[in-house]
Formats: C-alpha cells, structure tokens, sequence
C-alpha cells in the first residue's frame, strides 16, 4: 500500500513541476509520514512570478521594448496608438506615434524619442493599475479601447468602454510637449 501513495505523491510532484515551469511559479511541498507510514502532505505554497504573466514597465528588461498599443473605436473616430518604451541599463527612452480618422479627417501625430523622469514612470505605473482595474469593469459607452500590452512573448490585451477615461490620452500628455512633435 505504502508504494501506491508514494507513487501518486511523485505523480503529483511531477506534475506540479511541470505547471511550475510554463508558469514560472515554484512550488513548496511540506510532507511527512503518519503512523500507519502513509505520506502526509501537509503544506502546499505555490508562488507566482507575475512579472513573467503580465507586460509591465516594471517586467521590462535592459534592451527590451515594451509596447503599448490601443485601438481605440467610436462612433465619430477610429484611430491607432502606439506608444514604445524602451529601457538601457541606467535609463527609459518613450516614442508615440498615432494614425486614425476623427469624424471623417484622418489624424496623424508624432512625437520623437524622449528621456523618461522618474515621475514620468511613476504616471506611466499609476496608469498600469488604473487600466488593469478599469478592464474589469463595464461602462456601457459606445468607444471601445483595446490596449495591448507587449513585452517579448509576454502580451495582454484589455478593454474598457469607459468613456471618462481616457488613459492612453492622459499618458501621452504627461510624456510629451508640443516642441516633441515630429
């Protein structure tokens, strides 16, 4: 009997290894024997690694891009945003680009590459969160914002149809003057 539950505890093992590494978490097994010598487990801690699971400026890695772009779609307009961050080893550099139409006239703007202040990462966090909580919640406005999120093979796509906020526009304002555009 004692091999049958050892072998269902390796199985298990097994498999938690095998989730724990496609999903970067790792696993604590607390286990023991009983008095009849049946293994015991009797504390399981996963961890996840959650900047491996969701693009964010604080998952950016030195020499990587991350890549914020949005559809943005409404009744009067259409338009693509592409805002690019990029990190070297002491520093974040950002670009913007946007392409679109607003009721009817094409819109074109774009802004050249910028250091970014510590402030500016700040705004650029705070933003992160209020989309990630935004997402979740239904406004029932007729423009819909999908944002990506995009960093190497890491990428999140969220959407919100909330009409007061408009936190791509917000973003770009806080990084980029008027002297910045292209």
């Amino acid at each position: 009997m004692r091999h049958f539950h050892i072998s269902i505890f390796l199985i298990f093992a097994a498999s938690t290894f095998a989730i724990s590494k496609q999903y970067n978490t790792s696993t604590t097994l607390e286990n023991s024997f009983n008095k009849h010598g049946d293994i015991v487990v009797n504390k399981i801690q996963n961890f996840v690694d959650t900047p491996h699971l969701v693009a964010t400026i604080d998952s950016l890695k030195v020499g990587s891009k991350y890549l914020i772009n949005v559809e943005s779609n409404g009744c009067f307009h259409h338009s693509e945003l592409y805002l690019t961050i990029l990190r070297n080893e002491k520093d974040y550099f950002a670009t913007f680009k946007m392409n679109g139409k607003v009721e009817g006239e094409k819109v074109k703007t774009r802004f050249k590459k910028i250091k970014l202040t510590i402030a500016q990462l700040d705004t650029l966090r705070n933003f992160e969160k209020q989309l990630f909580k935004i997402s979740a919640q239904t406004f029932d406005c007729t423009t819909v914002d999908t944002y990506s999120l995009i960093i190497g093979s890491t990428k999140n796509i969220l959407k919100t149809d909330n009409c007061n906020w408009n936190g791509i526009g917000k973003l770009v304002a806080v990084f980029f003057k008027s002297s910045d555009k292209l």
